[in-house]
């Protein structure tokens, strides 16, 4: 799960608004950013004909007063970076109180209430879908380490788009090459759409993470761009594809950077690479 860099939504807003300001002059100053970065999530899995949906919620500390994340920028249509997610926090050992509730769409009536040990390895699920796709959803959280208390709204992502390349069929492993171009296909939507690929290399492990414009149906991994990953050298190299909609919000209050994602799994694939 991984939220998408605040540096990009800055320069979507700021490309647009030169594009209407033109010829203004326009001058901006940019401020430090936050040095801790906290992620509060839900997630849904739609229903299948072997398992049921499930909606599952949870948090980690993405970066904490001041760690660096590891990340590298992926040619693609999109915005992709490849990370290392052992250089994110996770959980901090003090935090040991505070809770984060999601309200709204199809959630249960009393929310999903996060507590301290629901982070993303041990999230809170419920066997529900959470959304259709629109609705509004409400996030308020109190307590938890370093952060004061916050109340957000999101719009529910779309649980409806279909996904056209690769073939959602999760019955048998997805064979791809990670040297070649990669591309991405799915009836167009308002929502974004999240694409993560994940592969580890013995004690190493690498995640490609994009963003893509859901009304353009289509993404596009640069030949070689998810060749950055690790692979096993003459062997078949394993991993995990997942495709997404994706709907995110975010405050700053102080050092902490507080974002809050809700998102749509429409595929989940093991993959194949030689």
């Amino acid at each position: 799960m991984a939220p998408e860099p605040e540096a990009w939504k800055s320069a979507r807003m700021l490309t647009r608004f030169l594009a209407m300001a033109a010829p203004a002059l326009l001058v901006c100053c940019s401020t430090n950013p936050p040095s801790s970065e906290a992620l509060f999530w839900v997630q849904q899995s739609l229903a299948t004909d072997t398992a049921p949906a499930r909606t599952s919620a949870g948090y980690e500390l993405i970066t904490f007063d001041g760690n660096v994340r590891q990340r590298t920028v992926v040619p693609s249509t999109g915005e992709c970076l490849l990370e290392d997610p052992s250089t994110r926090v996770g959980f901090t050992p003090g935090v040991n109180k505070g809770v984060a509730t999601f309200r709204g769409g199809a959630l249960p009536a009393d929310g999903l209430r996060v507590m301290p040990e629901h982070v993303t390895d041990h999230p809170l699920v419920v066997e529900t879908q959470g959304w259709q796709g629109g609705e509004r959803l409400d996030f308020d959280e109190t307590g938890f380490r370093g952060l004061v208390k916050h109340e957000l709204t999101l719009t529910a992502p779309s649980s409806t788009v279909e996904i056209r390349s690769p073939a959602p069929d999760a019955s048998k492993p997805l064979h791809v090459s990670l040297r070649d171009e990669l591309r991405f296909e799915w009836t167009p939507t308002d929502a974004r759409l999240l694409v993560e690929l994940q592969t580890k290399k013995g004690d190493e492990r690498r995640m490609v993470t994009c963003f893509f414009e859901g009304s353009d149906g289509v993404g596009v991994i640069a030949a070689g761009g998810a060749g950055m990953l690790p692979t096993a050298d003459g062997v078949e190299t394993t991993g995990r594809l997942s495709i997404h909609t994706h709907a995110q919000t975010s405050v700053d209050e102080g050092d902490w950077r507080v974002y809050v994602i809700a998102s749509t799994v429409l595929m989940a694939r093991d993959f194949v690479s030689e």
